[in-house]
């Protein structure tokens, strides 16, 4: 990993750590799932990466516990009926302090306040992003949104 992916990774575990206090979620499992989130990302620079940093995780760092390794999975596009700590790790991904879309400060103090508020719209910045630079939108990103809309 290199130096910017892993100053990357350690901004996502500390967010995610506060989080996780916040809500009284396992610390440890949150840490875990945030420090390997992007290990795919040395491979795969896709959207797909999720799904790979799942896969190394497991098979490279022999981390077994299901609910690190969906947290893991689900951190670029979300889903429905995610687990604090799936919604914990999407958000520490979506508005780590550096991240540079105007929505992300916004994200991260709605985060202590309401945790599927800040699902939907780190789902919808990520929406208006992708509109924006005339990308595709997954349609587990919509799928997000919606499920996490109040």
């Amino acid at each position: 990993m290199d130096k910017k992916r892993y100053a990357h990774s350690l901004r996502v575990e500390e967010t995610a750590v506060s989080l996780a206090k916040h809500y009284g979620v396992d610390q440890k499992k949150t840490r875990l799932a945030a420090l390997l989130h992007d290990l795919g990302r040395v491979l795969d620079h896709t959207l797909s990466h999720s799904v790979l940093s799942a896969k190394m995780a497991r098979e490279q760092f022999g981390v077994k516990d299901k609910e690190v390794l969906s947290a893991i999975t689900k951190h670029t596009l979300g889903g429905k009926n995610m687990s604090l700590l799936e919604k914990i790790i999407y958000i520490a991904d979506h508005a780590e302090p550096k991240r540079s879309h105007p929505e992300a400060a916004q994200i991260r103090a709605l985060a202590y306040l309401d945790l599927d508020a800040a699902v939907c719209e780190a789902a919808g910045a990520a929406i208006k992003h992708l509109i924006n630079t005339k990308q595709k939108i997954h349609t587990l990103t919509v799928e997000t949104r919606n499920t996490y809309l109040k």
